[in-house]
């Protein structure tokens, strides 16, 4: 396979519903479409958006680093996936302080070659890792967006109604009294069929965490994410609930291994390529499985390329373990529309269309 054009577009954009966690709020999106082209026409689509105040890179050097990289980039490329994937693995180890930049680059290789051989990237993924290449069904969780009162209960009455088997909130940044308030609205109007994962984004300190995970003991409450600041997470002590960890988990390496933080009790790792590059969580997923963890592929409010990506990573994955984060999201307005094939409401469903399966595909391009 012999490339002959990478080209880099940005994009920026407001979004329609903002989103906030218990640190931040963003109402827009900016980041960088990667275009990577070969001989025979076939294109390649990648996506850099880190997301501003929690990404460790920021537009500006995705682009120095995507733009530096064209200069030494290889002509020829292997088509064989594994073998695809060991080239990238030597072509991006300089780019781990620009993982979205990294993302990008792997998931454009990736869809290019996916198209190529008129396969889907989730299969690529698969046939590399050594994986069951066996097309998959797998479960979504939504993001309840409104604060509390009628809103919220609104919004959970109509995911119930689509079907949605998990639903996730964030808490923090408010009382812990509010909170419990809340988390008791939630799975009352949840009813008994529908879990709930909670999101504290490490704004509880110990002391407050530990008081907010003793009264979570509910089988519907599936994990709490990153309930306390970093580095205190031996500070929580045994809990009756499931921990889940996510930021812990990025930067150049983790902050924790995971064997500790198995000790520690978090049974659920949460792998966002955008904050990772594509394939170093494939690599991180893999290891946690391997050690009795449970993988959720989830975003960073990115562009449906970035979304493809993750939703590639999810069914390559396979049908085991909870439902992904990767419900429609509030950062998909700030792009041209378009929308991965494989996204069928609370469901995704593995198709055949190669790469990472878009449509309305020159729509994005043109508008990036």
């Amino acid at each position: 396979m012999k490339l002959i054009a990478l080209r880099v577009r940005g994009f920026a954009g407001r979004l329609e519903r903002g989103l906030t966690s218990s640190q931040h709020t963003w109402q827009e999106r900016r980041g960088l479409l990667l275009e990577i082209e070969d001989e025979l026409g076939h294109i390649g689509l990648g996506e850099a958006s880190p997301l501003p105040r929690y990404s460790p890179d920021d537009v500006a050097g995705c682009r120095g680093a995507l733009e530096s990289l064209g200069a030494r980039w290889p002509q020829q490329w292997p088509e064989d996936p594994a073998l695809a994937l060991a080239a990238l693995r030597r072509l991006t180890p300089g780019m781990a302080e620009t993982p979205a930049a990294r993302c990008a680059v792997e998931t454009a290789l990736l869809d290019l070659l996916g198209h190529r051989l008129g396969m889907p990237l989730w299969h690529v993924l698969a046939q590399a890792a050594g994986l069951p290449v066996v097309p998959a069904r797998v479960s979504v969780a939504v993001l309840i967006h409104a604060s509390d009162g009628e809103p919220m209960d609104r919004e959970l009455g109509a995911v119930v109604a689509q079907g949605y088997g998990s639903v996730k909130l964030k808490v923090g940044g408010m009382p812990l009294e509010r909170d419990q308030r809340r988390i008791a609205r939630v799975l009352d109007r949840l009813g008994g069929h529908v879990r709930l994962r909670l999101d504290a984004n490490r704004a509880w300190p110990p002391c407050v965490a530990r008081d907010a995970l003793a009264g979570l003991a509910d089988p519907r409450i599936e994990y709490v994410e990153e309930p306390v600041a970093q580095g205190r997470w031996a500070d929580l002590g045994p809990t009756p609930v499931l921990l889940a960890a996510d930021e812990t988990l990025q930067g150049p390496s983790p902050e924790v291994p995971l064997a500790q933080l198995q000790s520690w009790g978090v049974g659920v790792i949460v792998v966002k390529p955008m904050a990772l590059g594509l394939l170093a969580s494939l690599s991180l997923a893999l290891q946690a499985r391997s050690m009795g963890m449970a993988v959720v592929v989830s975003h960073l409010l990115d562009g449906p390329v970035g979304w493809a990506a993750s939703i590639s990573l999810a069914l390559a994955l396979g049908a085991d373990g909870p439902a992904h984060g990767l419900a429609p999201h509030a950062g998909l307005t700030a792009w041209p529309a378009s929308r991965p094939l494989a996204a069928q409401g609370p469901e995704l469903v593995a198709t055949a269309e190669p790469g990472l399966g878009l449509d309305h595909t020159d729509s994005l391009r043109a508008g990036s």
